[in-house]
Order: C-alpha cells, then structure tokens, then sequence
C-alpha cells in the first residue's frame, strides 16, 4: 500500500513540476524548433515578373518534416503584411504536402514592384503544443 501511495505522489509531483516550468520553457522550445529543426530549407524564388498591380513568381524549396501546413505571410520592410495570392491557375495552390521538394507557382503578391525590402514565415501545425514558424525568405 505504501508503494503505491509513493508511486502516485511520485506521479502527482512530476506532473505539477510540468506545469510549473512548461510556460516558462515554451517559448524557448518554440524558438528551438524553428532555428534547429524548420520545416522547410533550401528556399529559391525566381525572378519575379512586374504587373500593373503586383509581382508573380515561382518558389523551388524542399519540405523535411511532415506538418500541417496553416499559412504562408509576406511583409514589408515596415512590418504591413502584404496580400498574397497563390494564383489560381497555379499546378500547386496552397496545401499541405508531403515531404520532398516541391517547385511551386506561381503566386502573386499584391501592391509591390519587387522583392527587395520584404520578408515571409510559413506557420505549420507539427505537433499540437504551439505553432511551428518557418523563415521563408528575407531580402534586406
């Protein structure tokens, strides 16, 4: 009866420290995922064609860990999320797919003449404790 008693006040306190130091550490295993083990790599977009309101192009990357892919969002240089459309005459529209690489496009991102100055992150589900961001492409 004893050790049974000891086994379960074992569980209990191993369960309360958890979720003691889990919001303290979170953060910290997020930023660690996305640094050490992001979901896509080897990024490539080609030159992008100018329309009268926006720019297309295609995306060349390579996809390593099977997540859910939720959403892909392109800023600025000052920060103003930029609409993007993935076109719908494109061969791959926005979706979740397997691991591989992927040639993809093309998109249509709106109110810009170039890529210069902005930035994208993909957001994917990998796990069900937070979301998994990915630095998709910078061009300072």
């Amino acid at each position: 009866m004893f050790q049974a008693l000891h086994k379960f006040s074992s569980i209990i306190i191993t369960l309360l420290i958890f979720l003691i130091f889990f919001p303290i550490i979170s953060p910290y295993m997020a930023e660690f995922e996305t640094k050490y083990l992001p979901v896509i790599k080897n990024i490539k977009v080609s030159p992008p064609t100018l329309h009268r309101d926006g720019i297309s192009f295609y995306v060349n990357f390579d996809k390593i860990r099977q997540c859910e892919f939720i959403g892909l969002s392109w800023y600025d240089n000052n920060g103003t999320r930029l609409k993007l459309d993935f076109e719908s005459s494109a061969k791959n529209t926005e979706e979740t797919r397997p691991t591989g690489e992927w040639n993809v496009g093309p998109w249509f991102l709106h109110d810009v003449s170039s890529l210069e100055d902005t930035r994208a992150y993909t957001f994917h589900k990998c796990h069900p404790l937070w979301i998994t961001i990915s630095e998709f492409f910078i061009n300072k």
